[in-house]
């Protein structure tokens, strides 16, 4: 048999090997599924920021007009109206919603009184249980639908001062407010988006389901996870002495190519349930970073599987390294650890690099590392062996 074809039927036998265990396919099959049940999921109307509003039943239409703007349902924030203050009081107080607004019946007039400079004392009142990073962000969504209309109100009453024959009748009035209107920008007064250092933009804004934002964190950490179990096949096979017709040159890579393959499998699910997720960015970004990942993923357990060679051992590194990653990689949260600490995880350096400019470039230097420590601890381990 030549080397090609026997090098392909060693891939399928060891290969084979991790596609007939029950777990692992249907931990495979569980990872798009769960995808895509968490994206419906957070379009139901029960997942979300709820937020209350009051507005009088006596509000005048420019106030009814803002108020429908404003308060229009979409992505991540969830709005109920109420009919009085106390009401949105009484939610707030049984969790209901997060924060409440009231909004006084005369917007326009109160945008009016400001404008002249006279102290209005109840404009928008906000309503809180704890003011956060959350409650301020929403606060200042509003705000930024709002804000158009104060412009031109404030625009409109000071050119109404500066020349009185501006707005003789109320049509000149409703003649500036559509050609202002028509020139509104309909597009946020901020957004979220991803940057590099220099600042410059590296991704589209994309509305992220809620639940299914942690997707990508999650399979990047259940494919180091895979990593380990195939380093315990490994060591387990290696005592059984099936590696024994491998040549001394081949055990050097077999032991990354060993680990490699159930990553590899895992990886081309953990597509699927990137795009399930509403998390895809693009086939261009997302395959050679993920294929550079499952390299580095394979060469850093690679390195603890030669490192300890023993089951028992292992598996009382395995936690540690579990609950480290957990905590420098930015799945569900986020804390300022040392960056040469964080760089040691290959899911922190895959997270980072994915909506970072240059990224493939870190992700291709930490792999590129993870090889030449898992070889070398490969090496190590086969000269050892040979000694005794």
């Amino acid at each position: 048999m030549n080397r090609p074809a026997l090098l392909l039927r060693r891939i399928h036998l060891l290969n084979k090997r991790f596609l007939k265990t029950p777990v692992f396919i249907l931990l495979l099959l569980l990872l798009p599924l769960s995808a895509f049940l968490l994206n419906k999921a957070s379009d139901s109307k029960d997942i979300g920021l709820k937020v209350g509003y009051a507005v009088s039943p006596s509000a005048d239409e420019y106030t009814l007009q803002a108020v429908i703007d404003s308060f229009s349902d979409g992505g991540l924030v969830k709005y109920s109206r109420f009919s009085s203050e106390s009401q949105i009081a009484e939610a707030l107080s049984a969790g209901n919603i997060s924060m409440g607004f009231v909004i006084p019946p005369n917007l326009q007039e109160s945008f009016r009184e400001f404008e002249r400079g006279k102290s209005v004392k109840k404009q928008i009142k906000v309503i809180v249980k704890k003011n956060t990073v959350v409650t301020r962000l929403i606060t200042e969504l509003f705000f930024g639908k709002l804000f158009s209309r104060v412009s031109c109100q404030v625009t409109k009453n000071y050119i109404g001062r500066m020349d009185p024959s501006a707005f003789k009748t109320d049509a000149d009035g409703q003649v500036f407010e559509k050609i202002y209107e028509a020139n509104r920008p309909t597009t946020p007064i901020f957004m979220v988006e991803y940057s590099d250092i220099e600042g410059e933009s590296d991704s589209k804004p994309v509305d992220l389901p809620l639940l299914a934002s942690p997707i990508r964190g999650l399979c990047s950490i259940f494919l180091l996870l895979l990593g380990f179990a195939a380093a315990f096949y490994y060591i387990r096979d290696e005592k059984n002495g099936l590696f024994v017709w491998f040549p001394k040159r081949s055990k050097i890579f077999l032991r990354i190519f060993y680990i490699f393959l159930p990553i590899f499998d895992a990886s081309l699910v953990m597509l699927a349930s990137l795009y399930f997720s509403g998390s895809f960015t693009s086939w261009t970004k997302e395959l050679p970073l993920l294929f550079a990942y499952s390299l580095g993923t394979a060469a850093f357990c690679s390195f603890f599987c030669a490192v300890f060679n023993d089951e028992a051992l292992l598996a009382g590194v395995l936690p540690l390294v579990l609950l480290a990653t957990f905590v420098v990689c930015p799945v569900f949260i986020s804390i300022n650890a040392p960056a040469a600490v964080q760089k040691i995880f290959p899911p922190y350096v895959y997270l980072m690099s994915i909506h970072k400019s240059g990224g493939m470039f870190d992700m291709l230097t930490y792999t590129a590392i993870a090889f030449v420590a898992a070889i070398t601890a490969s090496l190590f381990r086969i000269n050892s062996l040979q000694k005794r």
